[in-house]
């Protein structure tokens, strides 16, 4: 029967530990502890425990850490077995060894002292036994990648009994390192370093006995960033932006990435990830089927790991092309060409006018069905068009955009009334149909009277009829125009000046001509003074109204509303605008029998 191990010996820690350290004082500055302190320095004993034979030379290591300076080490025995005549060389350096002369107990000792004459002790218990287990390492790992596993294999041989049980454990590694061994206690286990450097693997056997070997397995991790790359496939829609997730890096460590695409359905242009420096870019497939990219992470010391991820493309409907925003003229028909992209064939196209703005009556693009359309605006303002497509499957997919209609005259007044779902001018004409006729005046500076031959209004100025009234110099550009009459409806109604008369103050009125039996009628004006050259977009209007209307009724004619509406004055650039209300803020009405005997 072997000697059983003594109580003492089971019972001897591993490693001296510092004590008799006085707190410092909570109110002195880091910065004065820094200077004034000088701490005791820390040994260390790697191994608390060893097994040996008798005649065989056994190294024990040692070290220790002092933030002042250099250190003095002294190798001595705690513990001797009775009788031993055995000794440690050398005894001043960081290790020393010595050669077992009988079976029994050792305990070595070291103890440091620094420059300040400061000493700390650590201790070995080496264990002389005849036939302790031998414990197999694996070979040294020089290419482990931190973050990532790597398996470590060892065994052990035991000449008089059985190998019963084994132990890795970590015996050093880089400061801050928190490696993982896992299991511990297994002939093969799995360690996994955390950071970049060197690490020192423990693997211990332990005999039927209770004696132990051990072996060491140095592991060097290298930094390349290990990444978690994913298993799963992604799917997204032809034609849509897709996220790619992020791959994680598994250690933390700050990296740059670097994606490319692998390979991309045959009939596909190849789209890149965007932006390709990103941890999650984004992936536009424009074909359905499967993209494979390449992810590459790439660490500060330039260390790379890859991963490739697949996005397998699904069919989509189709995307209408608008075209892009146009600016015109009001009464200007524009051309409007639209297109569509689709995993299969366009086979349709519908255009509808979406939004209009307030007073117009301006029909949809024509044909609805093409391609290629015309729209033409009635007045000034933005019209939201919508087009949309459809696919040989029967998919539809719509886009909308604006035609701004910018009023190109010096001075350019529109006028409507009541709602345009009323109007009669609709091409259905729809039963009870508001049939009222208002008409818009603007009255030349020299006139005495309106209903003149100085006064424009649908009798002696309506273009639509070829009509010419001549103002001011000879020409058309100071003359005035009635582009628009509208008698069965709301309107609109516009006279324009294309070059007004500087310091001339042109009067605006509107006569409600005929209420058709539908009674009073809400009137709106709105005044626009040249437009801004070079950009989509007008001067804001000058807007009066509503204002409420009403028709002569036994009076006829002559008894029927006339509204007074504002004076512009053109100045060479623009022209301010003045209300003729009353004093009190009350529209200026009055009949159409008195505008004709006086302004």
């Amino acid at each position: 029967m072997r000697p059983q191990l003594s109580l003492l010996l089971l019972l001897v820690a591993g490693c001296g530990a510092k004590t008799g350290l006085e707190e410092l004082d909570a109110g002195v500055e880091a910065v004065e502890v820094e200077e004034v302190v000088d701490l005791p320095p820390t040994a260390r004993c790697p191994d608390a425990e060893l097994w040996t034979s008798p005649g065989k030379l056994t190294v024990i290591e040692g070290g220790g850490f002092d933030r002042e300076g250099d250190l003095e080490y002294e190798w001595l025995f705690g513990l001797s077995p009775a009788g031993s005549t055995a000794t440690l060389s050398p005894v001043h350096t960081s290790y020393t060894s010595f050669t077992p002369d009988m079976l029994g107990d050792w305990v070595v000792r070291l103890e440091i002292t620094d420059s300040a004459g400061q000493a700390d002790t650590c201790q070995c218990n080496v264990h002389s036994v005849p036939n302790p287990p031998t414990a197999l390492c694996p070979p040294d790992v020089t290419d482990a990648r931190v973050g990532v596993g790597v398996t470590l294999e060892g065994d052990g041989d035991d000449v008089d009994g059985t190998i019963v049980g084994f132990l890795w454990s970590v015996r050093a590694q880089p400061e801050g390192s928190h490696p993982t061994v896992v299991p511990p206690d297994a002939a093969s286990t799995l360690f996994t370093a955390d950071v970049e450097g060197e690490y020192e693997v423990r693997f211990e056997v332990i005999d039927d006995y209770g004696y132990r070997g051990q072996c060491l397995v140095n592991v060097t991790a290298t930094g390349a960033p290990p990444l978690d790359c994913p298993e799963e496939e992604y799917s997204t829609p032809t034609r849509r932006a897709f996220a790619i997730p992020a791959i994680p890096v598994l250690n933390g460590d700050a990296v740059t990435w670097s994606w490319g695409l692998l390979s991309w359905p045959s009939d596909s242009a190849g789209p890149s990830p965007v932006p390709p420096d990103a941890a999650s870019p984004s992936l536009t497939p424009d074909k359905r089927g499967r993209y494979v990219l390449r992810a590459t992470a790439t660490n500060l010391r330039g260390l790379s790991s890859e991963c490739e991820v697949v996005v397998n493309a699904t069919p989509s409907g189709p995307d209408a092309i608008c075209p892009a925003e146009a600016c015109t003229v009001p009464l200007n028909t524009i051309t409007l060409t639209g297109n569509g992209v689709d995993d299969g064939t366009i086979v349709g196209y519908h255009w509808e006018l979406s939004t209009l703005p307030e007073g117009s009556a301006a029909d949809p693009p024509s044909p609805v069905d093409g391609a290629t359309t015309s729209f033409f605006p009635d007045i000034a303002g933005r019209f939201g068009i919508t087009l949309t497509v459809q696919d040989d499957d029967g998919n539809r997919g719509s886009c909308t955009f604006e035609v701004v209609a910018v009023p190109s005259e010096g001075l350019r007044v529109e006028m409507y009334w009541n709602p345009p779902d009323r109007s009669c001018s609709t091409p259905d004409y729809p039963v009870g149909c508001d049939a009222t006729d208002v008409d818009l005046h603007l009255l030349h500076p020299a006139a005495t009277s309106w209903i003149s031959g100085l006064d424009c209004y649908y009798a002696n100025c309506n273009a639509s009829y070829g009509a010419v009234l001549e103002w001011d110099a000879p020409g058309a550009e100071d003359n005035p125009r009635l582009d628009l009459d509208d008698v069965e409806g709301h309107g609109p109604e516009n006279i324009n000046i294309d070059d007004p008369v500087v310091g001339s103050e042109y009067l605006v009125g509107v006569h409600y001509y005929d209420e058709a039996g539908w009674g009073p009628s809400q009137v709106y004006v709105r005044i626009y003074c040249a437009s801004t050259s070079g950009v989509c977009e007008s001067g804001p209007p000058v807007d009066f109204g509503p204002v409420t209307l009403v028709n002569g009724g036994l009076g006829g004619m002559e008894a029927s509303d006339f509204w007074r509406v504002a004076a512009v004055t053109w100045n060479g650039v623009t022209c301010s605008v003045r209300s003729l209300a009353s004093a009190d803020g009350t529209p200026n009405i009055t009949t159409h029998g008195v505008v004709q005997a006086g302004r």
